[in-house]
């Protein structure tokens, strides 16, 4: 007597899903999916990051076969896809990532996973050499910024010290021989005169004058 139970029971066991298509966006990838079941992982640009995944696994039983699927570096969990045999992933960030998928029957028989892993790289303005770049360029404008205070602190310096000297120099321009001999032919008209107090006065304000001339100097 025939026994359809005792058949299925010699059916080998349930193996596991295979990649079977691949699309990125709405483009097929033609030829992805060999690659992924080869063990190829491949590596999309930062725009490329839509991804369908379609995938199965082949069964004699007429039990029916549920599927669940994690993307370790977005999962933290396992979803249950049912006999959905597509998953979509759109605008995934750049990073590294393995997609997972497994087929158990309704019976409890359960396969490995299938495993395949890709890179979605970032942006160039997002990567390390162009931040380093950007470092770089901020700190030489710094240094630029930094060395053209300096120059213009040693020139206002400089230049104040200019302008010092030739302050100076017209004050002490002032005292020529003919100054002092008049201030001194001033005196000696008041002691003459007998002018006591006005000569001191006279002398006090000279002295004051060559104190602060020396000092000034």
């Amino acid at each position: 007597m025939f026994d359809p139970n005792a058949l299925l029971a010699d059916q080998p066991p349930l193996p596991a899903p295979v990649i079977t298509n691949l699309r990125i966006g709405n483009t097929p990838a033609l030829g992805l999916a060999a690659q992924v079941r080869r063990g190829y992982s491949p590596t999309f640009t930062y725009d490329q990051n839509a991804l369908t995944i379609s995938y199965g696994s082949l069964t004699y039983s007429n039990t029916g076969i549920i599927y669940r699927y994690q993307l370790i570096g977005l999962d933290t969990t396992w979803t249950n896809a049912g006999g959905r045999r597509q998953v979509n992933y759109t605008n995934l960030p750049p990073g590294q990532y393995q997609f997972r998928v497994r087929a158990a029957m309704l019976d409890g028989q359960q396969t490995e996973s299938t495993t395949f892993s890709f890179e979605i790289r970032p942006p160039w303005w997002r990567t390390n050499w162009f931040y380093a770049l950007v470092t770089l360029a901020l700190a030489a404008l710094a240094y630029a910024v930094a060395r053209d205070r300096i120059r213009r602190f040693r020139e206002r310096t400089t230049y104040e010290k200019r302008l010092s000297d030739l302050e100076n120099q017209a004050l002490r321009a002032q005292i020529n021989p003919h100054f002092i001999f008049n201030a001194l032919q001033a005196v000696k008209l008041f002691v003459l005169q007998n002018d006591v107090p006005q000569a001191e006065h006279y002398m006090s304000r000279f002295a004051r004058l060559m104190r602060q001339i020396m000092d000034n100097s």
